[in-house]
């Protein structure tokens, strides 16, 4: 691994300052592991053996310390078919590749923001960078759709596979446009699909700085192009809630509460719980 240079700019940065202090000091050592592309694996397991950020951390903490980077745009989150684990693009990662090919599988294109994240990406015998031009020759990255849905899980969709395709002329791509988060409209599938549940009077900033970064991370690791594509995902994640006795406060309470417990959208879009969920913690024995 070639060294690394870490300007100090880096402290002035606004999102890296908005970050929690663990965010940080994982940050820092996600830049020494990523490769010469700027990608990472960001498994709880690699993670532990390769830094002493999170070395002692549950993956509950590591996951929380992630989804605070990629809330301020430090990293971009996404999976690969066929490779166990999810992986990481640092944008603005600054260091000049000096190796041909990537060490890790590709992100998707939704990830890939110009020109030049686009060149680092892609292997030597499709791209060349000299020092004195930007780019002689690109390529584009493109997501074919193979949904992967076993019926036992819908929130396990497949990515489909990358696929690189030499163009036909040399023109600059235009940065990828996000989807922005349609809070009205997701709480309204909140009333509509859990009727029984505590009811959104008032989207607070945490529920909404949530809601967005859940939705962001979404679209990038199943590569929205639509709106609607994602109100389908959250449909289909509500309405696997509602298969859960737990979720929905049907379970009778534990010692010492009044009552069930019945989640909320504020509580089901948290970090830790939204994982928890999509990995049915809390759906034992269906």
């Amino acid at each position: 691994m070639p060294n690394r240079v870490i300007r100090e700019s880096i402290m002035d940065s606004p999102r890296f300052g908005a970050a929690t202090p663990d965010a940080q000091f994982l940050y820092m050592q996600l830049l020494l592991l990523a490769d010469d592309f700027g990608l990472v694996p960001i498994n709880p397991y690699f993670l532990r053996k390769r830094t002493t950020a999170v070395a002692k951390a549950s993956d509950e903490h590591i996951l929380a310390h992630l989804s605070n980077l990629a809330d301020h745009d430090l990293i971009r989150v996404y999976t690969v078919p066929g490779h166990a684990g999810q992986f990481a693009v640092i944008p603005r990662f600054g260091n000049y590749p000096r190796a041909i090919k990537a060490k890790w599988p590709l992100p998707p294109k939704s990830l890939m923001m110009d020109i030049k994240e686009l060149a680092r990406f892609c292997t030597a015998d499709a791209v060349h960078l000299r020092a004195d031009t930007l780019v002689t020759e690109t390529v584009t990255v493109t997501v074919t759709e193979k949904p992967q849905h076993t019926g036992e899980n819908p929130l396990s969709e497949g990515l489909g596979t990358l696929v690189l395709e030499r163009p036909e002329a040399k023109t600059k791509p235009k940065p990828a446009r996000a989807i922005a988060c349609p809070h009205g409209k997701i709480v309204a599938l909140w009333a509509e699909l859990m009727p029984e549940l505590p009811q959104v009077r008032i989207v607070s900033r945490e529920m909404e700085a949530n809601l967005r970064a859940r939705w962001r991370d979404r679209a990038a690791a199943h590569a929205w192009t639509s709106e609607e594509q994602g109100l389908a995902y959250f449909r289909k994640f509500l309405t696997f809630c509602r298969r859960s006795a737990f979720l929905m406060g049907q379970v009778p309470p534990a010692p010492g509460r009044a009552a069930p417990f019945a989640m909320t959208l504020s509580w089901a879009v948290a970090p830790t719980n939204f994982a928890n969920i999509i990995n049915r913690k809390y759906h034992q024995g269906d």
